[in-house]
């Protein structure tokens, strides 16, 4: 089994690789059976043979990428991962954000990074649908916490 993962307020099983090492590198065994996903370097640098390939699609962005030099490929992706570096960095809030409201990305924004529980709602209201929890932080504790947060009132 492979690691759990909060999803649309969900504890689901994660079918996503996280390559951002090499370039289209096999991680052996694991590439046949999940989705990868790569850094956005990786995918500007690949753009055109990752959109001719079949399968679902993945970028990573890190806190100090530009979220708007997706603005073309929105449309190709099922997931954009963005990182959290530390718990008091807040550009990945802005970045979630940005790939909702202006650019209308509507499929899996996640985070990925130092993710705890206590921010987990105000994640969401940024737009992240998905969170991979830092492995200290209990998944099931987690979306317990969550769940009371069904609205906001600011």
């Amino acid at each position: 089994m492979g690691k759990t993962i909060i999803k649309d307020d969900r504890l689901v099983e994660d079918s996503w690789l996280l390559d951002l090492a090499a370039e289209g590198a096999d991680t052996a065994g694991e590439s046949a059976t999940k989705n990868r996903v790569v850094s956005l370097e990786q995918w500007q640098q690949n753009r055109e043979r990752l959109l001719a390939s079949s399968g679902p699609r993945g970028v990573a962005i890190s806190n100090d990428d530009d979220v708007l030099e997706l603005a073309d490929d929105v449309a190709h992706l099922d997931l954009i991962c963005v990182e959290f570096p530390a718990a008091g960095d807040g550009r990945g809030y802005s970045q979630a954000k940005l790939l909702r409201d202006r650019l209308g990305f509507k499929n899996e924004i996640r985070a990925i990074g130092e993710v705890l529980t206590d921010q987990l709602f105000l994640m969401r209201r940024s737009g992240i649908n998905a969170f991979d929890l830092q492995a200290d932080q209990d998944p099931e504790a987690s979306l317990a916490r969550l769940r009371p947060f069904s609205v906001s009132y600011q």
